[in-house]
């Protein structure tokens, strides 16, 4: 049996606790004690690993937060306490400054669940350099902004739940064959047409309903937060970015993971990369070994994320089935899941090493067009400068938005189509594989708007 209950919460405190109070701390300058901290924190999580919270998806967001948690503490703790304490100190200068005084013990923990929680990073531009603040913004335009976008993305992500696979929906068919594999002269070119058309509506089109979802969960969990902590005071419409990056801005692989996906964990992945890089490797910082070290190490590191997840999900999965097939004496239920690889039952680290693959393939197609003149310029590296006053507003500024200019640019039109091409080449057999572990078997919305309460 999985231990969980009082003892998973109980260590979950534990680990939290840990994580925000060691760096304020008295003890906290010397770095002996960070690191004894860190090394306390990886036995928690270890321990957490084998826990289950009771169901597949309650295990697969656990594993998700926590492990993007225990690489920031790393980061913080271990490869940077001395600028970790420096930033410390900086903001504990500011706020003390604001209230003319010593800053509380209060105020020093807030502001140590600032930086160790915030996913984008809150007020200060120290994380993610791709984040643009919008401080032109009131209280009063933020809060209109936010709520209409709640519902709507509330009502789009209550639209696709019937969409996303679950155990119950069946598994997602493999991409149909050139021929069916007999030879058969009678294999036709309509056949490969219907069997085309059904693999769209049977795989590709599940496969995106759980893509959107996933972008469209993820706002919502951020943003009703954040605006509700903007309604009561607590923070000023500044203080609170966008997770999401702009659905225009996926026109790139480059794009899509750098800026139109969340950030959440880019920078711990990234000092853990420049750290290897330049300590271990004795690379420059930014040349091309070092950006492309940290690019493959970025995807690494996602995609070990999300085998744990798919890892503990599996567990979870496997005690339920185990619990069905003691009570249904009509099936070996119980085996239906030892198919399933123990490191990585997603298929994560295949999936996110596949966008590596693009992203150096995207590199290469962008080198050569630049080399005999078909591109002016690689648009993806400059494409935040003139949309920083949009940013998070969807597909505003990738649109045409220079002066003189009335049509879209055929490359970012190519560009769109080259993602979701990839994406639908590599997506389905990753969400395949969340599918089996009953991920998604949970209700995307708590309270339907399209279906009754019977269904």
């Amino acid at each position: 049996m999985l231990p969980g209950g009082d003892m998973l919460y109980a260590e979950l405190l534990l680990f939290q606790v840990i994580l925000t109070v060691t760096p304020i701390l008295p003890h906290g300058q010397h770095n002996s004690f960070w690191l004894a901290s860190f090394v306390i924190l990886a036995s928690l999580y270890l321990r957490i690993l084998q826990s289950s919270a009771g169901s597949p998806s309650a295990d697969w967001g656990l594993a998700l937060a926590i492990t993007p948690q225990l690489g920031k503490a790393f980061d913080f703790f271990v490869l940077h306490p001395t600028e970790t304490r420096q930033l410390r100190e900086h903001k504990s200068h500011q706020d003390q400054a604001r209230s003319n005084g010593v800053a509380s013990w209060a105020k020093k923990f807030l502001l140590s669940m600032e930086m160790i929680h915030t996913p984008r990073g809150v007020g200060w531009n120290w994380e993610i350099p791709y984040v643009c603040y919008v401080g032109t913004e009131s209280k009063r335009s933020f809060l209109l902004s936010r709520t209409w976008r709640i519902v709507w993305y509330y009502v789009l992500l209550d639209a696709l739940a019937p969409l996303v696979p679950t155990r119950a929906s069946g598994p997602l068919a493999p991409l149909p064959q050139m021929s069916d594999g007999s030879q058969d002269p009678a294999y036709s070119y309509d056949q490969l047409r219907r069997s085309a058309a059904t693999w769209a509506l049977t795989t590709l089109l599940p496969a995106w309903a759980y893509a959107v979802s996933a972008y469209v969960h993820l706002w919502l969990v951020h943003t009703g937060p954040a605006a509700l902590a903007v309604l009561l005071g607590l923070c000023a419409p500044a203080d609170c970015p966008y997770v999401m990056g702009p659905v225009g801005a996926m026109a790139s692989l480059r794009g899509l993971w750098g800026r139109t996906w969340h950030q959440a964990a880019r920078r711990q992945m990234t000092a853990i990369a420049d750290a290897i890089g330049r300590r271990l490797l004795g690379l420059r910082p930014g040349g091309r070994p070092s950006a492309y070290l940290k690019l493959a190490l970025g995807f690494f590191l996602g995609g070990a994320t999300h085998a744990v997840a798919g890892y503990m999900a599996t567990k979870a999965s496997k005690a339920s089935l185990a619990v069905a097939a003691a009570d249904d004496a009509s099936g070996p239920v119980r085996n239906r899941w030892d198919i399933l690889p123990l490191a990585d039952p997603t298929g994560a680290m295949r999936f996110f090493g596949l966008q590596l693959v693009g992203v150096v393939l995207e590199d290469a197609v962008f080198a050569l067009l630049l080399r005999f003149g078909v591109l002016r310029e690689d648009w993806r590296r400059n494409h935040m400068a003139n949309g920083r006053a949009g940013y998070g507003k969807d597909m505003q500024w990738w649109w045409s938005r220079r002066r003189g200019e009335s049509s879209v640019r055929i490359e970012k039109v190519l560009g769109y189509a080259w993602v979701v091409f990839w994406l639908s080449l590599t997506l389905p057999p990753y969400v395949e594989g969340i599918r089996q572990t009953g991920v998604m078997d949970s209700k995307l919305a708590p309270i339907s708007i399209w279906r009754s309460r019977s269904e």
